[in-house]
């Protein structure tokens, strides 16, 4: 039974991101760019490495997905005033502009696919995935927890 949730919730996350990288294509977004330009939005001036521990994204990922964003005109990278080894980053005018329809495509994501779902049976759901998700960060700090 606990490997048929956790399969379950994979395929909800698959089919999640599916559907974000067909709806953001059609605004010129590659793949996880928008929850990354979202994420930037939401914190202007977040440094590389603070998105990177955000998004649970590899930071030679990130680095060459913000250099596309980048040459896409959405993003911005400034050397930090404070650290010249950070780089922080901002959305840009185009970037910002794609903001409503990015929140708008989550949404609708999250309205469809909740939409039969009671308030009460969504807050025990998220108290009951937030427990899982706790359990999943701690096992990843923890190297003393290993199938080896």
């Amino acid at each position: 039974m606990s490997e048929r949730i956790l399969d379950l919730l994979d395929s909800i996350r698959q089919s999640r991101k599916q559907y974000f990288v067909r709806e953001f294509e059609a605004l010129g977004l590659g793949r996880g760019e928008g929850s990354c330009l979202l994420r930037i939005c939401e914190n202007p001036g977040i440094s590389q490495e603070n998105l990177s521990r955000l998004l649970l994204m590899d930071k030679g990922n990130l680095a060459r997905r913000l250099s596309c964003m980048e040459e896409k005109g959405l993003v911005n990278r400034q050397v930090s005033p404070q650290d010249r080894r950070i780089l922080e980053l901002y959305p840009s005018e185009k970037g910002l502009d794609l903001l409503p329809r990015i929140r708008e495509i989550r949404s609708c994501w999250d309205e469809h696919v909740l939409e039969d779902i009671s308030p009460e049976e969504k807050e025990r759901l998220s108290s009951m995935l937030q427990y899982i998700a706790d359990k999943a960060s701690e096992m990843l700090k923890n190297p003393e927890v290993s199938a080896l």
